[in-house]
């Protein structure tokens, strides 16, 4: 569990948008459409398989399959399948296409497959600094709100570049909002 948590955090540090997958949900409601996987009205285009992941339904491989059949992309984090299928011993390879990568090379292999949608300085390596939490959610096809915390006493300072209209800064212990400077960038 501890490697999982571990994962998620990085996930959210390198500023990588992801959700976790549910394999009952992705039963019911997963579907492929042209080369994105569908789980409702979410679209990816990039699927990670966990290194902690040792047994999977066979629904979640069909769906996969498909994904990978149509072009979607899978990363793996193992290098062998899973060691069961529905609870039952597995000794079958993939039966899909998997990107094997180390956590090293994870979030470089991400970037190049899907463009990020902020750049960050000051955290060191392009990821966002220990004390930074940052959530990005979609609003509509053209706009999106970036939500970016320091939840600790700590002062950090570092430089986001992303695409937008205007910043605003939500003060929760005064909830109050005010207007931040920003330069526009050129381009």
């Amino acid at each position: 569990r501890r490697k999982h948590t571990a994962l998620v955090r990085l996930f959210s540090r390198h500023a990588i948008d992801f959700d976790l997958g549910d394999e009952l949900i992705l039963r019911d409601l997963g579907g492929v459409e042209n080369t994105k996987l569908t789980v409702g009205k979410a679209r990816y285009d990039v699927v990670v398989l966990p290194d902690t992941l040792d047994n999977v339904l066979a629904p979640t491989l069909g769906r996969l399959a498909a994904f990978a059949k149509a072009g979607g992309k899978i990363l793996s984090l193992r290098n062998d399948p899973p060691k069961y299928v529905n609870g039952r011993l597995n000794a079958q390879p993939w039966p899909f296409d998997v990107e094997v990568v180390d956590e090293a090379r994870l979030f470089a292999r991400l970037r190049e497959l899907v463009p990020p949608h902020l750049s960050v300085e000051g955290g060191g390596g392009g990821a966002m600094p220990e004390t930074v939490y940052h959530l990005r959610r979609q609003i509509d096809a053209g706009s999106a709100v970036h939500f970016f915390a320091n939840p600790f006493t700590t002062d950090t300072t570092l430089s986001v570049t992303l695409e937008g209209a205007a910043l605003t800064e939500l003060d929760t212990a005064t909830g109050t909002a005010s207007a931040l400077t920003s330069e526009k960038a050129v381009g």
